[in-house]
């Protein structure tokens, strides 16, 4: 089952085998409320997203297993683990690397913290430079927005 916040409330009353959250900064704390609940169940949580990639040690103490990274290229391999009885404590996502294997010209990112890691910022953009591609990202800092354009 799948469960939006934003639209359901949800039901900690069940316990399912498994609990996947998406963590955001904005929505933390809460995560971390939800995962303690159900591992306090017995119930095996991995955590992942923007929040839990900046900060993995902050939330390692709440999960089982951690996704750094985009999941799309991790959460099969997790999958399988969990299936076969030995997930890993942390999956790591090397799908940064693979920009220029994505189809199309036009790149767009939607990532509150794109600008946050200035190191890896520099490294993004670097490794782009050259690829004859259009990008383009909005990005927060407080409450000032900003877009980048870049051909």
């Amino acid at each position: 089952m799948i469960v939006d916040e934003h639209v359901a409330a949800l039901d900690t009353d069940d316990t399912p085998d498994l609990v996947v959250v998406q963590v955001y900064i904005t929505n933390a704390r809460r995560a971390y409320r939800i995962a303690d609940a159900y591992r306090a169940k017995g119930v095996f949580v991995a955590l992942g997203g923007l929040h839990v990639t900046s900060p993995p040690d902050e939330a390692a103490p709440h999960a089982n297993a951690v996704f750094l990274g985009p999941g799309e290229q991790i959460f099969p391999q997790f999958l399988a683990d969990f299936r076969a009885g030995r997930p890993l404590r942390l999956y790591k996502s090397t799908a940064g690397r693979t920009l220029d294997r994505l189809p199309g010209r036009h790149l767009y990112f939607l990532d509150d913290h794109l600008l946050g890691d200035r190191r890896f910022g520099e490294a993004l953009f670097e490794g782009m430079r050259g690829m004859g591609r259009l990008f383009q990202g909005v990005a927060t800092s407080g409450r000032i927005w900003a877009s980048i354009t870049q051909r």
